[in-house]
């Protein structure tokens, strides 16, 4: 599952680019796959990527932005990042 969701990953960045929100949904489709195996840790980078991208594109309150900012705070308090 995650050699495909690179694999996903690798063809948007290509076509679309790292900051389309196309590519950051596949972003945070990577980090949702590490959250549920419980990897939080791995986690973190993808979905600290897809709520750059969706602030970027959308602003910051936009539904997206403000749901991706919920995933991210989930997984940021549980690995105890300290980025709050």
């Amino acid at each position: 599952m995650y050699q495909n969701l690179a694999n996903g990953i690798d063809i948007y960045e290509t076509l679309l680019g790292f900051d389309h929100p196309e590519t950051a949904d596949t972003y945070t489709k990577m980090a949702f796959a590490y959250q549920e195996n419980g990897s939080f840790a791995a986690a973190s980078p993808w979905i600290r990527r897809a709520f750059c991208v969706f602030f970027k594109c959308f602003g910051p309150h936009d539904d997206i932005t403000l749901n991706a900012w919920e995933y991210l705070k989930a997984i940021e308090t549980n690995i105890d990042s300290k980025l709050d």
